[in-house]
């Protein structure tokens, strides 16, 4: 779907972040070898910064449970979204 969107649009450059994701390096390559395309990997930023040891008292089983702890110092990062309330 990438590869084909690329094509599209002539674009020859993909750039992403950084991924965890066991198939992300072969997806990847796959772009560069067989469809041509620079793939720029960009290092992932936190989008909050945890404290020491507060990522093992974090329920990660359930994004709802992850996220309700952390959404107002998330969202208070951005001014912008101050401004929606």
């Amino acid at each position: 779907e990438l590869a084909a969107a690329a094509a599209e649009h002539e674009a020859r450059v993909v750039v992403t972040v950084e991924s965890v994701a066991p198939r992300f390096a072969r997806i990847c390559q796959e772009l560069q070898r067989r469809h041509g395309l620079v793939v720029e990997v960009l290092p992932l930023e936190p989008f909050v910064q945890l404290a020491k040891g507060e990522a093992e008292r974090l329920d990660l089983k359930r994004f709802s449970r992850y996220w309700q702890p952390l959404k107002r110092r998330a969202l208070s990062l951005n001014r912008s979204f101050d401004e929606l309330d």
